[in-house]
């Protein structure tokens, strides 16, 4: 497990048949059923779920806090380099047609197809597995999941997929329909009229013309003339460093999806340490986390 579960958050709602929800119990066996196995040598994938605080505890595949469902997705994957297969390819197409005294063209299609394959798997079986990880939470009654990676990489959509293995009618959506580049902007161009309340700007943010030409700007005064000059200029916010509350920052994107969340002092001081009894390892495991980045 991560020092946070979630540094990065992107969202989706969910849609199931009627009558159907999500329930923990209901989901833990289908969960252990689909638990990630480990890659072998000539695979190019391995997909699963995994413990929610990895070695710590192997079998805790499924973990609630009140209404929320917590689950990991470990997606194993090799890549083999194309230029190398093709190369080797024609190598060895040359010593069959040698040995079979023909020209290299006269070699069937099915025959140089085995040959490719045969290559692929050799590659697979010396390449090195590349491990992403993907924390899920579920909330059943708003009909949201939360992943800690954005919901358009790979091991997202992976996700997706064992999810609706137990569930077969599982759709998802998009948190938001359009995207809200308007909206932040105003929220920067006119904070005292357009932010909302409980939020403040930090120091980061990234802006993108209609033709494509992009600024992104770090450790930047976001009321500065510069970043409404280039809002004047057309560019609109898709992405600005935001605080909630003094508590948490994180970079909200055109798509609401959070990036860079992290915890502040005020988040860590409204922490209540009294009468702690902690009844689960994960718990134990939580409040040790907290006492650290304390």
């Amino acid at each position: 497990m991560f020092g946070r579960f979630f540094k990065t958050v992107s969202v989706v709602n969910f849609s199931l048949g009627s009558n159907e929800t999500i329930e923990a119990v209901d989901l833990t066996e289908n969960v252990k059923m689909l638990a990630h196995i480990p890659i072998k040598p000539s695979q190019k994938e391995s997909v699963g779920f995994t413990s929610i605080i990895s070695y710590h505890d192997p079998e805790l595949l499924v973990h609630t806090v009140d209404r929320f469902i917590f689950l990991t997705v470990t997606y194993e994957f090799k890549k083999v380099n194309q230029l190398k297969v093709e190369r080797l390819l024609s190598t060895k197409k040359k010593e069959v047609a040698k040995k079979n005294n023909i020209d290299v063209d006269e070699l069937a299609e099915q025959e140089i197809e085995e040959l490719r394959e045969r290559i692929k798997t050799d590659e697979l079986q010396k390449a090195s597995p590349t491990e992403d990880v993907c924390n899920i939470i579920i909330d059943s009654d708003t009909a949201r999941i939360y992943f800690s990676v954005m919901a358009t990489t790979v091991i997202a959509k992976k996700a997706v997929g064992l999810l609706q293995k137990c569930y077969p009618s599982l759709k998802v959506h998009p948190f938001a329909p359009q995207t809200v580049e308007a909206s932040l902007t105003q929220w920067v161009y006119q904070p005292s009229e357009n932010l909302p309340g409980r939020l403040s700007l930090g120091n980061e943010i990234a802006l993108k013309s209609e033709s494509d030409s992009r600024a992104k700007l770090q450790k930047q005064d976001l009321g500065s003339m510069e970043v409404t000059t280039m809002i004047d200029h057309g560019k609109l916010v898709h992405e600005v460093a935001t605080i909630y509350q003094d508590r948490v920052g994180f970079v909200l994107t055109n798509q609401c999806f959070l990036r860079k969340a992290t915890p502040l002092d005020l988040y860590y001081d409204g922490v209540d340490y009294e009468g702690i009894n902690p009844d689960s390892y994960i718990d134990t495991y939580i409040y040790e986390r907290l006492d650290h980045a304390m």
